[in-house]
């Protein structure tokens, strides 16, 4: 007999204490009295309460020592082992990037299905099979199957992840499998590109796979060059024979060359494209002239995605206004210029270098290119259609429900003094109002997107309270979206962490093939895991109301460059006209990032098998692999694996009961009869 929790033994120290009660007693204080025939009664119970008393035997003391034994047994988890046949087998197959390689046929996976398939022809009546794949994390595929044909449809669907294989928390999974039967035969099938933890249970280890090589292109730099980006490519040889083959390069659609290279065994060569297109996604694509040269395809690619990290800039046009001026400075990854009213005018002559403009309170000026934003438009100009009118006292001030500039903006201590009436053009949704007048509005134009405060901050107190910039953040965030926190390049099988926007409401990634996959809502977001390579799109998006779930022209991307239209490559998303002022029309905002995700990993790429490494000790190649496309025989190809201090895997190990139900249902039992007992007065 064995037990799962040994350190709660200790709960058997309740045995001694059960017996010191019944031997020490509690002394009494000594006291005269006249006549000893009316305690009589007492004094018999005195003397049965002795300090020292000699333990007699008693049912009710026999009945609660055996309640606490039951007890301390069920905790300890009692295993009774008996036989020697049958017994439980674990698999941990290895679902790992590795495992794609296709120097067995059709892979070394399907292979290593193949392999567990035929082991589960061989199991002896009243045997079980329990198989766990890892990869990036463990998963119960199959447990106690007892057949052949039930393994063979657990495995059908079963497919190997593109990352590296944990195969230590596979082990803790299985021993704590075992531990529940008792014991059990651990068996791994696998290449070998695993770790395997020091204190490990002895276990069988199966290789899959032969002598074979490898070409990966292990990266892609982009760095900007005078008139557009330089890319670098690096090539690998993880094979043991020399190799020859070229790379294409590919900036968004626009096909940018090949160069060629030649690799010894274990070489690296990097190669270089000058003068491609500024701003575009670049993909890499590897071919090697001898197929039987390069057996795993997940690295044959590389992505990457130009880093852009030049901030907004915004000109202020303004004959002087604090408010406007601080306000604007919080603003992160803008930057600020501030001319006048005259120094504007030259400056329009000029290449205008500015995604945003402010106008304060300024009057037969140019309309600049990008997006505007107009305070206090004096009466009789004209904003895309929006005229401005005379000034007159407006009321309470309201917030439109569902406007996204008015997003967490409390309006209740804000007043004004004046304002000035304006018309609102087809397109434009109003966002503040008094009464039916619009104060605060946003739409869009040729492309671009304006918005209009048709009041002086001078003349409220708007400046003064906590609503302030909140509202001028809403508003530069729909004028300049902000850019979104994500990683331009990883790798498959890891985890992105998502960094939600302020505002955001929904959150989405949209793959190579196309497949959109929900982050949110509920918020956080949930982190994404990407399983192939290519170039992936995050969109943040908020405001809508009924339409917030549509996606607008920024959401898809092409699965080979990463293209998307210009107004996603700007970060922005463009956003359908309707009628003026309904929900959802021209005023969801739409975020958008583009990201790569490249399948080269170090410990992945080099495929060659050999045993798995163990805390330390250098791994050896194993010595009788299968051919390709050929299929282990019983007992052939099989090298036992032990972790230092280990014993040797049993053939035969014994089967084994799990006592613990047993010992509490007998505690209880006892438990009721003792308290029968004590109330009968036993």
């Amino acid at each position: 007999m064995s037990f799962n929790h040994p350190q709660m033994l200790w709960l058997g120290l309740t045995l001694p204490a059960i017996l010191a009660l019944y031997i020490l007693r509690q002394r009494r204080r000594e006291s005269r009295v006249p006549s000893t025939f009316f305690w009589q009664q007492a004094t018999a119970e005195l003397s049965a309460n002795r300090p020292w008393r000699r333990l007699q035997p008693r049912l009710i003391l026999w009945f609660q020592l055996l309640a606490a034994a039951a007890v301390t047994l069920a905790a300890a988890g009692p295993v009774w082992h008996y036989g020697g046949s049958p017994q439980e087998t674990i698999v941990l197959l290895d679902a790992s990037a590795s495992m794609q390689a296709t120097d067995v046929a059709p892979s070394r996976f399907q292979a290593a299905c193949q392999l567990i398939e035929e082991e589960a022809r061989n199991l002896k009546p009243g045997s079980a099979m329990t198989v766990i794949a890892f990869g990036r994390q463990p998963q119960v595929v199959i447990r106690e199957a007892g057949n052949a044909a039930a393994m063979a449809q657990a495995l059908a669907g079963l497919k190997p992840g593109a990352g590296g294989g944990d195969l230590a928390a596979a082990l803790s999974l299985a021993t704590a499998l075992a531990r529940e039967k008792g014991a059990a035969r651990f068996f791994l099938v696998s290449d070998g590109g695993v770790t395997l933890p020091a204190d490990a249970p002895p276990l069988e280890f199966r290789p899959v796979g032969r002598e074979g090589g490898n070409v990966a292109l292990a990266g892609l730099t982009l760095r900007p060059v005078a008139g557009g980006q330089a890319a670098q490519v690096a090539v690998k040889n993880h094979g043991s024979s020399p190799v020859s083959g070229q790379v294409h390069l590919t900036a968004g659609s626009e096909s940018c060359g090949s160069r060629t290279f030649h690799l010894e065994p274990g070489g690296t060569a990097y190669l270089l494209w000058e003068q491609l297109p500024a701003g575009r996604p670049v993909r890499a694509d590897l071919q090697v002239d001898d197929p039987a040269a390069d057996f795993l395809a997940l690295d044959n690619i590389a992505l990457a995605v130009p880093v852009d990290s030049r901030e907004a800039r915004a000109l202020l046009v303004t004959e002087g206004n604090i408010f406007l001026e601080r306000v604007l400075a919080l603003v992160p990854g803008l930057k600020v210029y501030r001319v006048t009213p005259d120094a504007y005018r030259q400056v329009r002559q000029a290449a205008y270098t500015y995604e945003l403009t402010v106008l304060d309170g300024v009057s037969g000026v140019p309309l600049p290119p990008g997006a505007i934003l107009w305070v206090n438009p004096p009466a009789g100009e004209n904003l895309a259609g929006v005229a401005a009118g005379p000034e007159y006292q407006p009321g309470a001030l309201e917030a439109v429900p569902g406007s996204p500039l008015m997003s967490y903006v409390d309006l209740a201590e804000v007043h004004l003094a004046r304002a000035h009436g304006i018309k609102l053009a087809p397109g434009w949704r109003a966002d503040m109002v008094a009464g039916d007048q619009p104060l605060l509005a946003h739409g869009e134009s040729g492309g671009r997107r304006l918005a209009l405060l048709a009041f002086d901050l001078h003349a409220s107190d708007l400046p003064l309270r906590p609503a302030y910039p909140v509202l001028m953040q809403n508003v530069i965030n729909w004028l300049l979206p902000p850019v979104l926190e994500t990683p331009r390049v990883v790798t498959t099988g890891a985890e992105v962490k998502v960094s939600p926007l302020p505002l955001a409401e929904r959150i989405t990634v949209t793959g190579p093939d196309g497949r959109e996959t929900l982050l949110a809502p509920p918020l956080p977001p949930a982190p994404f895991i990407p399983e192939m390579p290519g170039f992936y799109r995050m969109m943040q998006s908020w405001g809508g109301g009924g339409t917030q779930g549509e996606r607008g022209p920024a959401g898809k991307a092409d699965a080979r460059t990463g293209t998307a239209p210009q107004e996603a490559r700007q970060g922005m998303a463009a956003t359908g006209a309707g009628r003026p002022g309904a929900p959802g029309s021209g005023s969801e905002v739409q975020v958008t990032a583009l990201f790569a995700v490249n399948g080269y990993q170090a410990g992945e790429a080099a495929i060659a098998p050999h045993e798995p490494v163990v805390a330390g000790i250098e791994p050896r190649k194993t010595g009788a692999a299968p051919g390709k496309g050929e299929t282990p025989a019983q007992g052939e190809a099989t090298t036992e694996v032990e972790a230092p201090g280990t014993a040797p895997v049993k053939t035969a190990p014994a089967r084994a009961r799990n006592l613990r139900d047993l010992f509490t249902f007998l505690a209880i039992i006892l438990a009721l009869l003792e308290w029968r007992v004590a109330c009968r007065g036993y």
